[in-house]
């Protein structure tokens, strides 16, 4: 069997591209894949007291895939990472022909939140803490032969907050609570996958979603006396994904990939959520040339560019920003199952997702080198 790798966006969560994408198409119908090895970053300037260092750690996932789950139309995804959690169960005749049901469980361990604005470039916090979440949603989706999907469901999760060491005296964390609502989707999906390496050759796939959410959090959050507010009962958001491969000859592709959310400014936990980018509202974009250089090895540098926008120091209209960067990716095949991975990107925004899962510290520079292993690998 050709060695192949699990994603080619080597630096991206696989947790938020579970949890939106819907029908990611994979080169196995069976697949256990692991990932280890050591994750940094570090800033142009340090600062400690608004979480500017270095810092290193070790990182990796878990990944299983398994279709024919429980019958021949049934799928499981399982997914254990720094980012999260993630466990699906899929089955494409339950309620009729075309129509496919999907539950999903989801958890995150350690997430930060990072409340702030920009003073130029510079990010300055104002209230950072941290947190963890767990939710389920069962949502049921009707496709085309066309590449469409429209899919629909409901979720209920729940939130809880707690101060660390970061956390500022003269800031007030949120209070815990319980959210549910529903979310729709609509997908277009004509990636094709190169039959050698099982890599993206072309096509795209485009991933919008919106969801409506109900909560019951009660209380003020904030900077005492300066910004307090509660989260409102009810709160809209949207997210979206493009990926878009153009082939240039027989071993380069180009490629396309854009993220972004749009959500309601009064949506301070989710807009703050360290992970992403800071704001109400931004797109997060790479255009990328990725060259093989043998089997089941490549290299990919790229050109990436962040927009968002995110309210001012008073909180009385939106800033808006624009910073640049790139990166590299990399993976050299060490055998059928077995491969060497690794990144580097540099982005000017400096308040990028946290490098440790016990401290909330980022900067413009980010780098990981580790191994990925394959298991159990059926390809279609």
């Amino acid at each position: 069997m050709v060695a192949t790798v699990l994603a080619p966006a080597l630096p991206a969560q696989l947790y938020d591209d579970l949890t939106l994408v819907r029908n990611r198409p994979s080169p196995y119908s069976t697949v256990l894949a692991a990932r280890i090895g050591m994750l940094g970053g570090f800033p142009n300037t340090t600062d400690a007291s608004v979480g500017l260092e270095e810092n290193s750690g070790v990182d990796g996932y878990a990944y299983y895939l398994g279709e024919g789950f429980g019958n021949t139309a049934g799928k499981l995804k399982a997914y254990v990472g720094r980012d999260g959690g993630y466990l699906s169960l899929m089955n494409s005749d339950l309620v009729g022909s075309a129509t496919q049901s999907r539950l999903e469980l989801t958890t995150r361990y350690f997430p930060f939140f990072r409340e702030g604005f920009y003073r130029g470039d510079n990010f300055v916090p104002t209230g950072r803490y941290q947190g963890s979440d767990q939710g389920a949603s069962l949502s049921f989706g009707k496709s085309s032969g066309t590449g469409m999907l429209l899919e629909g469901g409901v979720f209920y999760r729940s939130y809880s907050f707690e101060r660390n060491d970061d956390t500022a005296a003269s800031y007030v964390v949120p209070t815990d609570y319980d959210a549910w609502g529903a979310n729709f989707w609509l997908e277009h999906n004509t990636l094709v996958l190169d039959r050698e390496t099982g890599l993206e050759r072309e096509g795209f796939i485009l991933t919008l979603g919106v969801e409506n959410e109900r909560n019951d959090s009660s209380g003020t959050f904030g900077v005492i006396g300066v910004n307090e507010s509660e989260l409102p009962s009810t709160l809209w958001r949207g997210r979206g994904h493009l990926e878009w491969y153009f082939p240039q000859g027989e071993s380069t592709i180009l490629d396309l990939v854009l993220d972004g959310v749009f959500a309601d400014q009064k949506d301070r936990v989710y807009i703050y959520d360290a992970q992403r980018p800071q704001g109400h509202f931004w797109i997060d974009g790479q255009i990328g040339f990725r060259f093989a250089l043998g089997s089941g090895t490549y290299v990919r540098p790229y050109g990436k560019g962040q927009y968002l926008q995110i309210l001012n120091e008073a909180g009385t209209s939106s800033d808006k920003k624009l910073f640049w960067g790139g990166g590299l990716d990399m993976v050299f095949s060490l055998g059928d199952n077995l491969a060497l991975v690794g990144y580097y990107s540099y982005l000017g925004n400096e308040s990028r997702p946290p490098i440790s899962v016990s401290e909330d510290t980022f900067g413009e520079h980010r780098f990981f080198l580790g191994f990925e292993v394959r298991l159990m690998a059926q390809r279609r």
